[in-house]
């Protein structure tokens, strides 16, 4: 792991098998996930594969050793608990093959940036298996039942530029300059006002509501916020025509 200011970096490194995915590293990437988030110093979370993949999956020996269980203790399912409850922004930078889990584990990431030689697949039903994840759900919702169902129906390769026109990431860049430009943006988004984040991300994930609802529930929040040191620090750099400095606010 390495820190750049306020953002921890976390590694999927196990280079010699495409940094396929065993249960000790499910539950050390969760764990780390959890750490990151208790953290206050830490603002970011990136996510990334070491030496030119981002993961190709379960490792299919220990995967048949250590099958999958219902609950959010071990395994994938305490890789998608973490994610699911993580508090911080999450950023994915894909700099190879995802796999599997390697692609659904995305849709639980709050921005996902490829490099240009990236590729997608979700082989689930032609290894006799179902998807995982909340995919089922979740790719619905992002890409439209059509592309979602060619997606998990057919399990084919996707490259990056695909990907980026469905709406699967964010943004690609050259392979060279991926993790340098994913840096660059995950610090730029640890400047922003860390409670307002969380708060901002807690929003967009809950459950849906009524459109009259959520402005409501907006509306009462700006008013709640307004007071508050962060909102009172960027009207005061407003009004002086500067920066604000969100850094010297809890995460």
């Amino acid at each position: 792991m390495s820190q750049v200011r306020a953002v921890r970096t976390i590694t999927i490194s196990r280079p010699e098998k495409k940094n396929a995915l065993t249960r000790v590293i499910y539950d050390d990437l969760a764990a780390a996930i959890r750490s990151a988030d208790d953290d206050r110093s830490v603002r970011v979370i990136c996510i990334t594969g070491a030496q030119g993949a981002f993961t190709s999956g379960n490792d299919v020996t220990d995967f048949e050793a250590n099958p999958p269980t219902v609950g959010g203790e071990i395994g994938p399912g305490a890789l998608f608990a973490a994610l699911r409850h993580v508090e911080k922004p999450v950023v994915a930078a894909v700099n190879g093959i995802a796999v599997g889990i390697g692609t659904t584990l995305l849709l639980h990431c709050d921005l996902v940036y490829a490099a240009a030689s990236a590729r997608f697949k979700l082989p689930f039903v032609g290894l006799g298996l179902v998807p995982e994840g909340g995919s089922t759900g979740l790719l619905p919702r992002l890409l439209g039942m059509r592309r979602a169902s060619e997606l998990l129906f057919f399990g084919d390769w996707i490259d990056a530029q695909k990907a980026l026109s469905w709406g699967l990431v964010n943004d690609i860049f050259e392979d060279a300059e991926l993790l340098a430009a994913v840096q660059s943006r995950a610090d730029r988004l640890a400047c922003q006002p860390g409670r307002l984040l969380r708060l901002t991300k807690r929003l967009m994930k809950q459950s849906p509501v009524s459109l009259d609802q959520r402005i409501d529930e907006e509306l009462e929040l700006v008013a709640q916020n307004i007071p508050q040191p962060e909102a009172q620090e960027a009207l005061l750099a407003l009004r002086q025509k500067r920066a604000p400095d969100f850094e010297q606010f809890e995460a």
